[in-house]
């Protein structure tokens, strides 16, 4: 038996659950919401919402650069990068390491690698 989440029980689940509420933005959960969908309409594949492990297995970021950060990659540090270049360069290295959800109006959201 399968119960079908809504974008709004998604989101109402994370920011109601006491443990849960400050793990992701509503921006950042919007944009979760829409990879779940993603994958599931390219691969046929139901998703079970488990809100646990959801947010055990993802981090939100304020920056793809903050993200890197914390998981000690190494950007190349070049004096001829802007911030936009250290960004992208971040992206770039996380996308080799795991999967990268970018969230609309800045941010990422990274599977935990």
């Amino acid at each position: 038996m399968k119960t079908t989440v809504s974008r709004f029980d998604f989101q109402d689940a994370f920011l109601k659950s006491e443990t849960y509420k400050n793990n992701f933005s509503y921006e950042g959960l919007n944009a979760l919401f829409d990879y779940f969908e993603e994958y599931e309409n390219s691969t046929s594949e139901d998703i079970d919402f488990d809100i646990v492990s959801i947010a055990c297995e993802y981090s939100e970021y304020e920056s793809a650069t903050e993200a890197v950060k914390q998981y000690n990659g190494a950007v190349e540090e070049n004096k001829d990068f802007d911030d936009e270049d250290k960004e992208k360069a971040s992206i770039a290295w996380l996308q080799d390491q795991t999967q990268v959800i970018e969230i609309e109006g800045g941010g990422v959201i990274i599977q935990k690698f």
